[in-house]
């Protein structure tokens, strides 16, 4: 079967999947109550490089979503946190970063609830996430460009810098690794290490921030096995270790209060959307005990070339898309969703493969129109969001 063959079987599986979803939505959409149980929320990812960009972020933040996201994974100020949790003591450039931040967040969403996400982990997922000191992403200094998940002084810095974010922030909701099992996929052999201290230091970070939620996020397709990299793993173990993907996810959630995913079935060619597309999920959170929550995802709304694939897409798949998720959201009650763009930007940011990869995620276009998928999530945003009590 040539490529094209492929990818036309593919679409037509999708296209059937799609319509049984849109269905199935028709079918219970008159049986929701007239309150949300997740906050609805975004990234504050400016449509184009500029300060008039991000306030035209930031102003759709305010009116569409109440909950901010921010995440940052340039780095850690490793031997700064190793001394000290108090943010004050940290490299300027940090702390003007974080700045510029807390200033936008006060002025234009006041109200909103506040995810911030932390990141020990490199942009390679194979080893310890760079120095942010003078710049963000700058190499390792010596020692701890020697030192892995589990050095002692690795943990305590970690540990100090989360605390540090909570001190400044304020967030309701703390994540302390973006993807973390991308690592078990790219670097098996650190995995173990990495629990470790991630454990301990979900474990510090409860005991002096219990009204906190604290978790790691998972990448939900490299959990199934549809990416690459995962994929290989698992045929590698099948013999030993079948089911290691879910096995290992499944053990992380010791150091984590919710099962957060990150999830883009777009970018996978195997990934079909059928109505049980997250059930995986939802039966694990409910075996650990732990609530959801989406933490990144998106679907795009046009088709895209990627090097030598094509990321299929339309504003219609987008819009049953989204609405299947927030279905989901809505009768497993997610603790919160956040698609990662608010309006496209297109070609602002180049032609180059990575930045089209997200360019037509966003629920409005580039000239400022809602696209279908935005008047679903307009539909749920204008619920009141009432978090249920916990049993």
């Amino acid at each position: 079967m040539n490529a094209k063959t492929h990818l036309r079987r593919i679409a037509r599986v999708l296209a059937l999947a799609l319509l049984f979803v849109t269905r199935s939505l028709v079918a219970t959409a008159q049986t929701y109550e007239p309150v949300r149980p997740f906050h609805l929320g975004f990234t504050p990812f400016p449509p184009a490089y500029s300060d008039t960009a991000r306030d035209i972020a930031y102003a759709y933040l305010r009116e569409h979503a109440d909950l901010i996201s921010h995440t940052f994974q340039g780095g850690v100020p490793w031997p700064e946190a190793l001394r000290s949790a108090d943010w004050r003591t940290y490299p300027p450039a940090l702390l003007a970063e974080w700045s510029a931040i807390a200033v936008r967040d006060a002025a234009f969403v006041p109200g909103h609830a506040r995810y911030i996400s932390i990141h020990p982990i490199n942009g390679s997922y194979d080893g310890l996430a760079p120095y942010w000191g003078s710049s963000e992403s700058l190499p390792l200094p010596s020692p701890w460009n020697a030192y892995g998940f589990d050095h002692p002084d690795v943990a305590q810095a970690f540990l100090n810098y989360a605390s540090a974010t909570i001190d400044y922030f304020h967030p309701q909701y703390l994540g302390i690794s973006v993807e973390a099992n991308i690592l078990l996929a790219r670097r098996p052999e650190a995995w173990i290490a990495y629990k470790t201290m991630i454990r301990q230091v979900h474990t510090s970070l409860k005991a002096r921030y219990p009204q906190v939620t604290i978790f790691v996020s998972i990448q939900y397709e490299h959990m199934l096995g549809l990416q690459f990299e995962s994929k290989n793993l698992q045929r590698l173990l099948t013999d030993v270790y079948p089911d290691v993907l879910q096995t290992e996810v499944r053990d992380l959630l010791r150091g984590s209060d919710a099962l957060v995913l990150s999830t883009y079935p777009y970018m996978v060619l195997d990934a079909v959307l059928t109505a049980t597309y997250y059930d995986p999920a939802i039966s694990m959170g409910r075996s650990a005990g732990k609530p959801l929550a989406i933490e990144q995802t998106g679907y795009t709304s046009q088709s895209v070339q990627v090097y030598y694939s094509t990321l299929a897409g339309t504003e219609e798949i987008q819009h049953i898309f989204t609405g299947f998720l927030l279905d989901k959201a809505y009768r497993n009650e997610f603790l919160f969703v956040v698609n990662f763009l608010a309006i496209d930007y297109g070609l602002n940011y180049g032609a180059d493969p990575v930045q089209l990869t997200w360019a037509y995620t966003g629920l409005w276009r580039p000239d400022g129109s809602p696209k279908p998928a935005a008047n679903t999530w307009q539909a749920f945003l204008a619920m009141p969001f009432t978090r249920p009590a916990t049993p």
